[in-house]
């Protein structure tokens, strides 16, 4: 009776955890931006965010076959394997997976490679959920993690060091829900492969305009919500020249935003700051009060100014609108 008892009460506890988890997975689909629930899911039972689980590859085969070459080139490492999922959600906020795998091709690129930052921003955060180093001879060693990055112990000219980080927005950024990206395929090294992926949520239009070669777009499905891929291998390394245009104006960029135009976003911008544009009666009545008298143009103008800057201070801390 007693082992009865007790194995109805294992039954009881492990439906109640299932249960749990459950409210839990629905807890943080509704708020995808809820960092502490994702972690406890992870604790809880080892579980990857589900779209970085059913799109980021396993690229083991990838760094192996890599090793089998010997290191070569003048750049001081090569992007072996680049990728990106993002995670669009219906407010404009993001949730972003990255996996880079790097080789080390000179004594510069060995001392590049020890550390790495991590790829967030403020109002985000970031964790660092894996770092390695696969040496030559087949063997792998863990870096160490932080929120702030990587970082490896010493590394040798052919040693590969692969990162995984999680990004997640934490607040809608100034543009409420709108979303865009411009991302550049090509880097200062050259990059064997690099995948760009957009999960997008439904009931949402999303454009994208792509530039200098980059590939099209391939659509797919993932647990219900549309995913566009762009993927581009064998680029060669930007030249790094002073005074040179900006990376987006020499190599393949994807861009992509919720915009179909800069006319639809000036529109929108415009009904954002229209009222810091648009005289009140009370600065039309001071405007009449200052310029009583005035005859030219000049006289007005200079009556205002000199109200201006005798009467008015600048404080950073008054907020009076946007961009103020």
């Amino acid at each position: 009776l007693a082992m009865l008892a007790a194995a109805k009460q294992g039954d009881e506890a492990a439906a109640l955890r299932t249960r749990s988890l459950d409210r839990y997975r629905a807890a943080l689909d509704a708020n995808p931006n809820r960092e502490d629930l994702l972690r406890y899911l992870e604790f809880m039972d080892r579980e990857r965010p589900k779209f970085e689980a059913a799109l980021q590859e396993d690229i083991k085969p990838v760094i192996q076959a890599a090793l089998q070459s010997a290191p070569a080139g003048d750049s001081p490492w090569q992007v072996v394997y680049r990728d990106q999922i993002t995670v669009v959600n219906e407010d404009g906020t993001t949730s972003i997976y990255t996996q880079e795998a790097r080789r080390v091709l000179n004594d510069d690129g060995r001392d590049a490679l020890q550390g790495w930052r991590a790829p967030g921003w403020g109002g985000q955060q970031t964790r660092c959920v894996e770092a390695k180093v696969w040496r030559a001879d087949g063997s792998v060693e863990e870096g160490r993690r932080s929120s702030f990055g990587a970082s490896f112990g010493d590394l040798n000219i052919g040693d590969i060091v692969h990162t995984r980080f999680r990004v997640t927005d934490l607040e809608q950024s100034f543009f409420g829900d709108f979303f865009g990206a411009r991302e550049v395929l090509a880097d200062f090294v050259p990059v064997a492969r690099t995948r760009l992926v957009y999960v997008l949520p439904e009931g949402r239009e999303f454009f994208d305009y792509t530039t200098r070669g980059a590939p099209a777009r391939v659509e797919s499905t993932s647990h219900g919500r549309r995913v566009w891929t762009y993927t581009a291998a064998n680029l060669d390394k930007l030249p790094d020249e002073p005074l040179a245009p900006p990376a987006d104006q020499r190599a393949p960029t994807v861009q992509i935003s919720t915009y179909k135009s800069w006319q639809d976003f000036g529109r929108w911008y415009y009904n954002l700051i229209r009222k810091q544009l648009e005289t009140t009666p009370e600065m039309a009545a001071k405007v009449r009060e200052l310029t009583a008298g005035a005859t030219s143009e000049r006289d007005k103008v200079r009556a205002v100014y000199n109200w201006v800057v005798t009467a008015l201070r600048y404080n950073a801390a008054w907020h009076l609108g946007v961009h103020d």
